[in-house]
């Protein structure tokens, strides 16, 4: 018995080195510094942040750069986790040409900027976030930072505890949280957490989800608004989150 459990050990394990063996890889952009966060355009260029500073397109066929989509080089702070981090596009950016990006600002601000797209530069840049909570810097650690869209048209948002653990617990700031807003900034009313519509009072009203410490990514459920999500511990206990509306994820309380 003990001979036939070895031999299905030893043969599990070729199996997979043989697996992994048949893997190969194909290098499509080279000279990036520091890249964060890249979305696939309808024609198949990348566009890509470059987390000090800048926001290019590349040709994904050639590996070209075709342009500097937007330089935050004047508005933005990096500082190890804080910068130029999420992109996404809009689902319908085949007609609209929007394009949202978040990074953080040197006057210690998180923002979500929309940009129309525009023969592959930024143009009419509107802030749709913007927070700077008093006494808190974000020109520190946990910033998160990424954007998304969810198969029902909303935007999402990770958002870090700033370095204070005590943020991600507290539902009158969007720090260590999920948000969820609609694409133009405002905020949808069946928001788990809505209370009277302005941040600023009772609730913040974009919360989806809470209680995370430093949530880097996610992506959604092919079948539903669920989110799978990564999230940094703290030295170690690194996650995957299963993320549900209204649901706390325990920071920092537990990992």
């Amino acid at each position: 018995m003990l001979k036939r459990k070895i031999l299905s050990i030893l043969i599990l394990l070729f199996s997979v080195n043989t697996i992994f063996a048949q893997a190969n890889y194909q290098i499509i952009i080279n000279g990036l510094t520091l890249p964060t966060v890249f979305a696939f355009m309808p024609n198949g260029n990348i566009i890509v942040n470059q987390q000090k500073d800048s926001t290019f397109i590349y040709n994904s066929a050639t590996g070209q750069r075709i342009s500097c989509f937007w330089n935050f080089k004047d508005s933005c702070y990096y500082n190890g986790e804080t910068g130029v981090i999420g992109v996404t596009l809009d689902p319908s950016f085949s007609s609209n040409r929007f394009v949202y990006i978040y990074y953080v600002g040197t006057d210690s601000t998180i923002n979500v900027v929309r940009f129309v797209e525009n023969n592959n530069l930024g143009t009419n840049p509107v802030k749709i976030f913007r927070y700077r909570r008093p006494g808190t810097s974000y020109q520190g650690p946990h910033a998160a930072g990424n954007v998304r869209f969810g198969p029902l048209g909303k935007l999402y948002i990770s958002v870090g505890d700033a370095g204070v653990n005590s943020n991600a617990q507290l539902l009158t700031n969007p720090l260590g949280k999920i948000l969820r807003i609609n694409s133009d900034g405002t905020i949808p009313a069946d928001n788990p957490f809505y209370d009277d519509g302005n941040p600023a009072t009772g609730n913040d009203d974009r919360i989806w989800a809470y209680g995370f410490r430093n949530p880097w990514d996610f992506t959604f459920s092919p079948y539903n608004d669920s989110i799978y999500l990564t999230e940094n511990g703290q030295s170690a206990n690194d996650e995957i989150n299963f993320v549900r509306k209204g649901k706390n994820y325990g920071w920092p309380v537990c990992q």
